[in-house]
């Protein structure tokens, strides 16, 4: 069982942005078309794994579970079918990172990390029109005051 954690270099206490983030920087750094090591692509594969189990909630709890339990943090073994399930979520994100690894880089950027950009730039945008609407809004108390 592939350690998902520290192929993306986090801890198991890792938040959803912080997986995000990891799953950006080291897919930009080891997609096949930008990086022409020899491992590149298969460390593009892992990567993308790791990303698509952990980025899914339903998937993480399944992989955290199955691992505490194959390493001895839950002396109980895994049930058949949470197992089975387990094992289907890795084949669709082996086989989803199979195809993206053989996409063109500019293709996989605007799919996949233009996306990622975006909804982290749109909270920024939100939060900084919070900020300067009570900023406004507060010089309009203070001069009206005045």
């Amino acid at each position: 069982m592939k350690d998902y954690y520290k192929i993306l270099e986090l801890t198991r206490q890792a938040t959803q942005s912080d997986i995000k983030k990891a799953f950006r920087i080291l897919a930009l750094k080891y997609h096949p078309d930008k990086n022409k090591e020899p491992n590149a692509q298969e460390m593009f594969i892992n990567i993308y794994e790791a990303y698509e189990i952990l980025s899914k909630e339903h998937s993480k709890k399944l992989y955290d579970s199955i691992w505490d339990q194959q390493f001895g943090f839950k002396p109980q073994k895994a049930p058949e079918s949470e197992y089975a399930q387990y094992k289907q979520e890795e084949q669709k994100a082996t086989a989803r990172a199979q195809q993206e690894a053989n996409t063109s880089f500019e293709e996989f950027k605007y799919r996949v990390l233009d996306k990622l950009v975006l909804a982290y730039d749109y909270t920024k945008l939100v939060v900084r029109a919070i900020i300067y609407i009570s900023l406004g809004l507060w010089i309009i108390y203070l001069i009206s005051n005045c």
